[in-house]
């Protein structure tokens, strides 16, 4: 009896103890091969056109396998989430500015406004062509020259994040009404409050575009300076070789 009992004690410590160990090797499971979550996302992790590559963009990542079209997407479906540059403005509360509504993104840099409301875009309203201030993107419509790395995620991008907008659109004193083409030269807001110029240097999506006077160079200066150190957008250098760039 003594060694029955013994026999059944030990027994029942084995089966415990190979319980714990499976229990154990369960949660270990579970830690190595649960998904990453990526550290940060960034808009515009992109490449060219029809490039393969990983992408990250507001907080959402990716694989892209067909182009900038996700990054579109990603963009329009996740804007409430970002966060926008406020920068206070040097046009006097007085001045309201012109309004009117983004018909489409021509480029990066550049909108095809239809000035007033969107209510005069169903009656016909007066189209402007709207070259933002102080900003330059990479080619990728002028017939004259080759699309450049990032042309079109940068036409892309802007076309997401503006499009379909009510906007205020705003001059600069230091700056020409119209450029040697005839485009308006504006800063352009969302009726959030977000500047939109502004967001696309700080962002990666745009260059600080300084070969011209303008009331906001010094922080654009500064934004693509912060937004290079980062690589962000066109500044990744497995993207574009804009970073060696002096």
């Amino acid at each position: 009896m003594f060694f029955l009992r013994k026999y059944f004690m030990n027994r029942k410590l084995f089966l415990f103890i190979g319980f714990l160990v499976v229990l154990g090797g369960i949660g270990i499971s579970l830690i190595v091969f649960a998904p990453k979550t990526p550290e940060s996302c960034t808009l515009g992790g992109g490449g060219a056109e029809g490039a393969e590559g990983s992408f990250c963009i507001y907080g959402q990542s990716g694989t892209n396998k067909a182009g900038e079209a996700s990054i579109l997407s990603a963009t329009q479906q996740n804007f409430a989430q970002t966060q926008t540059t406020q920068i206070v403005d040097h046009i006097s509360s007085a001045d309201s500015g012109e309004h009117g509504f983004v018909k489409r993104a021509v480029d990066g840099d550049t909108l095809v406004v239809v000035m007033d409301s969107p209510d005069d875009a169903k009656d016909g309203g007066k189209e402007e062509k709207v070259r933002l201030i102080g900003i330059n993107t990479p080619e990728s419509v002028d017939p004259r020259k080759p699309v450049e790395c990032f042309g079109k995620d940068a036409s892309k991008i802007m076309d997401g994040l503006a499009t379909g907008h009510n906007v205020t659109l705003r001059g600069d004193s230091l700056d020409d009404n119209r450029d040697r083409y005839g485009r308006l030269l504006r800063y352009v807001y969302l009726e959030d409050g977000t500047f939109v110029n502004a967001w696309m240097v700080e962002h990666g999506d745009a260059f600080a575009y300084v070969s011209f006077p303008f009331s906001f160079k010094k922080q654009f200066v500064t934004f693509e300076k912060d937004a290079r150190a980062q690589k962000l957008g066109l500044w990744d250098s497995a993207v574009c070789p804009y970073d060696k760039i002096k």
